[in-house]
């Protein structure tokens, strides 16, 4: 339902979907004025998104007013629905769990560690005692 009453909901270009982006891969969302509806039906299309908390789940576009991508809020979300073609969906990366026995190695050849192989293991084989 319409929190504005009378005003036009019909979207720019006529279609009843937008286009969103997660990642490298781009999908058709039906339009749906309800926020929330729309990040469910983010997270049936991009599986990735399921183990991610709604809250989490940022939906974003450009406006030729601004620079790069802008967070359209949920407040916003109907308001500037009719106008939105094509969104890009961010969420933090969501790590699986490792065992420990990969844990190390990962750990060895992160990127940006300046810590070498042999001090790291003297490092935590002290921990350990």
């Amino acid at each position: 339902m319409s929190n504005n009453p009378g005003r036009n909901n019909i979207p720019v270009n006529g279609l009843p979907f937008f286009v969103a982006r997660f990642n490298d891969r781009k999908a058709t969302i039906r339009r749906n004025p309800d926020y929330t509806k729309t990040i469910s039906s983010l997270k049936s299309v991009f599986e990735e998104l399921e183990s991610v908390p709604d809250k989490r789940i940022r939906i974003c576009s450009t406006f030729p007013e601004f620079d790069g991508e802008i967070q359209v809020t949920e407040d916003l979300w109907e308001d500037l629905l009719p106008s939105l073609t094509q969104v890009t969906v961010f969420a933090p990366k969501i790590e699986t769990p490792m065992s420990s026995a990969t844990q190390l190695p990962n750990i060895l050849t992160a990127p940006n560690r300046v810590t070498t192989p042999a001090r790291s293991l003297t490092s935590m084989h002290m921990l350990k005692h």
